[in-house]
């Protein structure tokens, strides 16, 4: 069994203010060119297809024309595909009557009974079939909320562990050899930065300790993290990351897609590179610094695939007001486009610098206001998060709190 491992790929994402399409559609067709090359048996991809609940007509666009393509090209290719935390599971799932005539399983939420609510966990199988005709079996869990789950086994076992002790438990006597497929934190998950976390975990509901009931699968396709990497030292557990750079902490970092070979049970798992043609690029240092570094960019008129560009004053000082005027200037006829500025000072760059080997803050639980404070300072240039804000989440917390689950 030859499959490819994919996930995250925010169609329709814009990024400050710049929408990324273009450079997704690009992806999309290089996949379409890898899955033939390779003459793959299976697609999978773990979640977060698109960048918000109501995508775009474009960014929808972009994806059955790529189904469309890849089934007509290969139309023995078998595609599993799961919602993430930012698709709406079951806009997601609404032409799956019509795409399973095309090989192309969707699952994007968790059906209960409704007379007492329990789980029928055969809902998540999706037989796959290699080219010889042996049969494996895929287990396709979309992203998982509180209310999917069913109850823990005790008070350290959180809900997400819970159902995916119940999952193993239940295809622990089928002979096929079992793929898994999830969206989700993994505990242990390396990131690049602490402050490039785009999603913070929030009530035990992430950072879900999962090794044990994976060691029945001969392969693992983890969605949620945009870093590709294997977790719980196991080379059959992976995150593929995103295809594109979703921040500029990430631009370091080679994009792509997991290639999977299993065979009589061994998995050797490879990683295919995609070049984006659009580039995040970012320039550090004092106000005169970044002037004459912006100054060295081609005069070219602008295009989709134009680079982006990071701003980050390191000075004792912040620029005065008047600077965010001369980089546009400077910036003018050239080929690139402005995305953020930031200021720093050299004693925060020097205690960043000191703390760089500190553990990741996945291990720290945050809080909502300070997830919601985050938040409000990477839309409003670094602003303080507003009291009366302050209140009006303290207000809407307290509210949750008292409601009947």
């Amino acid at each position: 069994m030859r499959l490819v491992h994919t996930a995250d790929w925010h169609l329709g994402l814009d990024f400050y203010e710049i929408s990324r399409l273009p450079e997704q559609i690009v992806f999309l067709d290089w996949l379409a060119d890898t899955l033939c090359r390779l003459d793959v048996d299976a697609l999978l991809v773990a979640g977060d297809v698109f960048n918000t609940i109501a995508p775009s007509t474009l960014a929808q666009r972009a994806y059955f024309d790529f189904l469309t393509r890849i089934t007509r090209a290969l139309p023995k290719l078998q595609i599993v595909i799961t919602a993430g935390n930012h698709d709406s599971g079951a806009r997601l799932e609404a032409p799956s009557a019509l795409l399973k005539n095309l090989n192309i399983h969707i699952k994007g939420s968790v059906e209960h009974n409704p007379s007492d609510y329990t789980i029928d966990y055969n809902q998540f199988a999706i037989p796959l079939k290699d080219r010889a005709g042996n049969e494996y079996l895929c287990l396709a869990i979309p992203f998982l909320r509180a209310n999917d789950c069913p109850p823990c086994q005790n008070e350290s076992e959180s809900c997400i562990e819970a159902f995916y002790r119940e999952l193993a438990a239940h295809f622990a006597t089928d002979s096929r050899q079992k793929i898994c497929m999830g969206h989700l934190y993994a505990s242990g998950t390396s990131l690049s930065d602490a402050k490039d976390i785009e999603y913070i975990p929030i009530g035990g509901l992430e950072g879900v300790s999962l090794a044990q009931y994976f060691t029945s699968y001969v392969y693992v396709a983890l969605g949620h993290i945009h870093r590709q990497q294997c977790v719980y030292s196991a080379d059959n557990v992976r995150y593929s990351g995103a295809p594109i750079a979703t921040t500029f902490v990430h631009r370091e970092q080679a994009q792509g897609v997991i290639v999977v070979d299993i065979d009589d049970g061994k998995t050797i798992a490879t990683f295919e590179s995609f070049d984006s043609p659009l580039k995040l690029i970012k320039y550090s240092g004092t106000p005169t610094e970044i002037l004459v570094q912006l100054q060295g960019l081609p005069e070219r008129a602008v295009d989709d695939f134009a680079p982006i560009i990071a701003v980050e004053v390191v000075d004792e000082t912040p620029p005065p007001p008047s600077f965010k005027q001369e980089v546009e200037a400077v910036l003018k006829g050239r080929y690139a486009r402005r995305g953020p500025s930031t200021f720093k000072s050299s004693a925060q760059l020097t205690q960043e610098l000191s703390t760089v080997s500190q553990p990741s803050a996945l291990d720290h639980r945050y809080e909502p206001e300070e997830i919601a404070e985050r938040e409000y300072q990477k839309r409003n240039n670094g602003a303080g998060f507003p009291e009366h804000l302050k209140r009006l989440l303290q207000e809407a917390m307290e509210e949750a709190r008292q409601c009947e689950y």
